[in-house]
C-alpha cells in the first residue's frame, strides 16, 4: 500500500517556494528536508503539529488577547516544516535588522546593544559585523562563559 508524504505530488505553480527554489542549484540541507517529508505521512504531519501545541501550551508559551471576549492563552504560531535560511542569506538579513534598528533616531533604541554570534571567524566578517552596529562578535562554537561575560560587557 503507497503512503502519500507532505510533498508527495506537490507543485508550487508559478508561486516562489523557498524549499524548492527555482533557477537555484539544489542547496544540500534543503534537499534532506525535502526528501524527509517526502516520505512523512501526512497523518504522521497532523500528529506532529498536535503534539507540539500541546507541548507549547503546557509550557506557558502562549499570549492572550484582551480584547477578545474570551481572552484565553494562545499558542504562538508556529510551523512545523522549517525555513531553511542559507548562511548568506541569515548574513543579509541579520546585517538588514540591526541596520535597520540602529536607523531610528531615537536613543533608546541606537544604545540597544547587540552581539554578532556567527560561524563567519574571518577578519573582514568581524569588521562586517562591527561595522553594522554591532557591539561584539563571537564565533560558533561559542563557550557559554565567553557568551555571558560578552553579555555583561555589552550591556555595562
Amino acid at each position: 500500500m503507497r503512503r502519500d508524504g507532505v510533498l508527495t505530488d506537490y507543485d508550487p505553480g508559478s508561486l516562489f517556494c523557498e524549499m524548492l527554489r527555482p533557477g537555484e542549484a539544489p542547496h544540500h540541507a534543503l534537499s534532506l528536508l525535502r526528501e524527509r517529508l517526502r516520505n512523512l505521512p501526512v497523518e504522521a504531519l497532523r500528529r506532529r503539529a498536535a503534539d507540539a501545541e500541546r507541548d507549547l501550551l503546557a509550557r506557558g508559551i502562549t499570549f492572550t488577547v484582551y480584547s477578545d471576549a474570551t481572552a484565553i492563552d494562545r499558542i504562538l504560531p508556529f510551523d512545523l516544516i522549517p525555513r531553511v535560511i542559507t548562511a548568506e542569506e541569515w548574513r543579509t538579513l541579520e546585517t538588514g535588522v540591526i541596520q535597520r534598528v540602529r536607523a531610528h533616531e531615537l536613543p533608546a533604541i541606537q544604545s540597544v546593544p547587540a552581539i554578532a554570534v556567527t560561524a563567519y571567524a574571518a577578519g573582514a566578517d568581524r569588521v562586517r559585523a562591527l561595522t553594522a552596529g554591532f557591539q561584539r562578535h563571537l564565533t560558533k562554537p561559542i563557550d557559554p562563559r565567553q557568551l555571558i561575560e560578552a553579555i555583561r560587557e555589552v550591556s555595562r
